[in-house]
Order: C-alpha cells, then sequence, then structure tokens
C-alpha cells in the first residue's frame, strides 16, 4: 500500500508546487501587460518649458526664410517744398493764368529787370527819338559797374543795338547802364522812366531802383529792385507783343561782342527744349535763380516765370516742367470745347 500510494502523493506535489510557482509568474505578466497598456492610454505629462520658448524654437527650426530685417527710420524730414519760391505760367496770347505759386509775392527780380530797360530803350527807337545805330561812348560810370559784364572800357564806342544784344544775350549789367545813361541822361532818371511804365502796365507789385539789377550795396539802408512773378509776365507779353526782334536776338548763340562769342545765359533750356526762344535769366545770392522763359508749340506761345530757384539746374528743371505743364494744359482746354 505504502509503495503504490507513493507515487500517487508525489504526483500530488508536484502538481501543487507546480500551480503555486504558475500563479505568481502570471500575476506577473499580468501586471507588465497592465502596465504597459497603462502607459499607452495615459497622457505624458505637459512640457514645463514655457510658451514663449517654445514658440521661438518652433520658429527657428520650422522657418525656412530668415527673418525680415527691420529697417530704422530716417529721423530727417523729406523736404516736398518746390526747388523755388515763386512760379506761374501764363498764355502770352491772352495773358490767362495755367498755373500759379505764390505768384504775386514779393521777390527780387534781379537781372531780369533788364526787360524794362529793352522795353524802354526800344520804344524810343519806335518814337525816333533814337536808332539802333546810333553809336554811344562809355562813360566812366557805366566802366565801373560790377557783377556780370561785357567788361566794357571808359571811352569805347558801340552801337545802341550792340549794347541792347549784350543786356539780353549776356546780361551785361555794364551794358544796361550804359543804355540807361544814353536813353535818359542818367540811371537816376531812367529809374524814373521804369517805374511809371511799370504803373502803366499794372505792376503793381513792383518797384525799381537801378537798371541793371544787382544788389544794394548796404542792403540795411537802401532798397533793391522788388516784383512779382505775375508782374513779369505783364512785362514779358508787353515786350514780346510790341518788340518780337528781341526773341532773335534771345534764341541767338552765335552773336559776338568785340569778335568773342556773346555767352547766351539761357542756353541750357534753348538747348534741351524745342520751341524756347527766349527770355531773360536773372541771379545774385538774395534773389536766387530766376527766369522768364517762353516757347511755341502747335502754334501757341507761353510764359512762365520761375524765382528763388535754389541752382541753375533746379531752375532749368522747374521751367521745363511748367512749360509742359502750360501746353498740356492749353491743348486739354482745347479739346474740352
Amino acid at each position: 500500500m505504502r509503495i503504490t500510494a507513493l507515487p500517487g502523493l508525489l504526483l500530488c506535489l508536484l502538481v501543487a508546487f507546480a500551480t503555486g510557482l504558475a500563479t505568481p509568474l502570471a500575476a506577473d505578466a499580468a501586471t507588465s501587460a497592465s502596465q504597459q497598456t497603462s502607459q499607452k492610454n495615459t497622457p505624458s505629462p505637459k512640457s514645463t518649458t514655457p510658451k514663449t520658448q517654445v514658440a521661438l524654437a518652433t520658429h527657428r527650426t520650422s522657418s525656412k526664410t530668415p527673418p525680415k530685417k527691420t529697417t530704422k527710420k530716417s529721423s530727417s524730414k523729406v523736404d516736398d517744398r518746390p526747388p523755388y519760391r515763386h512760379a506761374i505760367v501764363v498764355d502770352a496770347s491772352n495773358g490767362a493764368v495755367l498755373y500759379e505759386e505764390h505768384a504775386h509775392e514779393p521777390a527780387d527780380p534781379a537781372s531780369i529787370v533788364k526787360m524794362m530797360v529793352t522795353l524802354l530803350t526800344l520804344e524810343q527807337v519806335e518814337l525816333g527819338t533814337i536808332s539802333l545805330d546810333d553809336t554811344i561812348e562809355v562813360t566812366d560810370r557805366a566802366a565801373r559797374i560790377g557783377g556780370h559784364q561785357v567788361y566794357l572800357k571808359t571811352g569805347e564806342v558801340f552801337t545802341l543795338e550792340q549794347l541792347l544784344k549784350a543786356v539780353m544775350i549776356t546780361s551785361a549789367n555794364d551794358a544796361a547802364f550804359a543804355v540807361a545813361e544814353y536813353v535818359a541822361g542818367s540811371q537816376q532818371a531812367f529809374v524814373g522812366l521804369m517805374n511809371e511804365r511799370a504803373a502803366q502796365l499794372g505792376m503793381t507789385d513792383t518797384r525799381f531802383v537801378n537798371a541793371h539789377g544787382l544788389p544794394p550795396e548796404n542792403r540795411r539802408f537802401e532798397d533793391s529792385n522788388q516784383t512779382s512773378a505775375y508782374d513779369l509776365t505783364l512785362l514779358a507779353r508787353e515786350l514780346l507783343d510790341r518788340f518780337p526782334l528781341v526773341l532773335q536776338w534771345t534764341s541767338s548763340q552765335d552773336e559776338t561782342f568785340r569778335d568773342s562769342p556773346l555767352i547766351n545765359t539761357n542756353h541750357s533750356l534753348l538747348d534741351n527744349f524745342p520751341g524756347v526762344d527766349g527770355l531773360k535769366t536773372g541771379y545774385h545770392r538774395g534773389a536766387g535763380f530766376n527766369l522768364v522763359a517762353t516757347a511755341t508749340r502747335d502754334g501757341r506761345r507761353i510764359i512762365s516765370v520761375v524765382m528763388g530757384a535754389k541752382n541753375k539746374g533746379e531752375r532749368l528743371k522747374a521751367t521745363m516742367h511748367l512749360l509742359d505743364l502750360g501746353f498740356t494744359t492749353i491743348q486739354t482746354a482745347q479739346v474740352q470745347q
């Protein structure tokens, strides 16, 4: 019996041992599987990195183009003022104003006063009191006039026409003084005639003090020439209407004086704007760069005035723009009619 029962007892013990060993292993396996399942379903803890840092990191790694460079704004103000102080454009045939800017404000004409010298002189020629062929002996006073000049010498003799060409083409101060003396006996008497004629033309903004346009030696105690852009259109229209001969002079670039070329002070405009044939430049430091210009296109003539420009280049550029503007305005008006 004992021998027979022993194998059965051993068998029971082996089964019990195996069962007890398998239970913990299965439990461990179940626990491990449960932990793995829990890890898959449980969200990972939130990052402690600040949002701004995350955003910056994302930008740096995901951006394909570098950030735009910031341009510093200039602290200097843009000067949008026109390169002159006064301007106007008129139809020469009727005086209709096509454009104006500060056209009635006082301004120093500088050498543009010589247009009045020429007008008065040619009116006397027309009356027959003098002739363009008259010979004029240069006085000591005329020879001492400075600024832009043809360097007249005391005792030299020239015809009135020669001196007027020097006045209108190369803006000679000494020639203007010599003409004024010849016509009226003295510059002072001639200036009186200039102001009388200005009043007759309705140049209410104008006061002349000399015939050459130079500034006074002492500005604190002496007056200077004064006019306006508008008044100069009145003078220009009268001069061109009465004496178109002037345009033959002001458009010329091959006149001579003492067998030397007379340099036309308006040569830049003559060379760069088709149809221009005049009229008069003016400059000194206090006045700035001035120009009364005239041109024709399609049978129409206009007159422009620029005063107080900063330099010759700005004066030229502004004048060309104003002339173009004037012709465009006239053309537009004709189409609308």
